[in-house]
């Protein structure tokens, strides 16, 4: 009986050894979280002259910042475009530019295309554009739970959880039309007075 207990728990022992070499060793893929950092600290939303959205399946629109408001970029580049719904273009954008992290998630490059935040396989691909090009891009990739997805600001290796969702950025045109003034309804008409011929 007691070789039986000693064989039990070396084996559980060994497992020990084992579960502690493995999550000492510091591959790079995984990080502790930290303190909430902003992934945009240095890009303010005045600098932002528009925003390129992009798909998985090679959908795609601009935004322009144009007086007196945003406008859809035509498909062919020119400066003619469709006015869409300021207010939801400005709310993304000071929610894009909030965006924070306790930490990235993991670090390594071969987790890019995992957690879908790699240049060529992700859920949205955001641009940031400025007057001379692109300011700074954000791939949004796969979602870790039902608030937050994985995101990675182009250039850096550390993937981050962050509190947004892919459907939050459409890259539908007709997700971005004005919405339509309400209209007040017709005045009924007055009745005739009686008697009246």
């Amino acid at each position: 009986m007691q070789k039986r207990l000693v064989s039990v728990l070396g084996v559980l022992l060994a497992l020990q050894l084992l579960l502690a070499w493995g999550l000492a060793r510091d591959d790079g893929d995984l990080a502790a979280p930290g303190g909430r950092q902003l992934l945009f600290s240095s890009l303010a939303a005045e600098a932002v002259e528009g925003l390129r959205l992009e798909g998985p399946d090679g959908e795609a629109l601009v935004i322009r910042r144009r007086a007196p408001g945003w406008q859809l970029q035509g498909e062919s580049g020119d400066e003619s475009g469709v006015p869409v719904d300021a207010a939801r273009v400005d709310v993304l954008l000071d929610r894009l530019l909030a965006l924070d992290s306790t930490g990235p998630v993991a670090n390594s490059e071969s987790a890019h295309d995992r957690l879908r935040v790699g240049e060529d396989d992700f859920e949205r691909r955001i641009s940031f554009l400025g007057q001379k090009g692109e300011l700074a891009v954000l791939y949004l990739g796969s979602a870790p739970d039902m608030r937050s997805v994985h995101a990675r600001v182009a250039g850096e290796s550390a993937v981050h959880a962050v509190a947004i969702s892919a459907w939050e950025v459409p890259v539908q045109p007709q997700s971005w039309s004005q919405p339509e003034p309400a209209q007040e309804p017709e005045p009924e008409p007055e009745p005739e007075p009686e008697g009246t011929p």
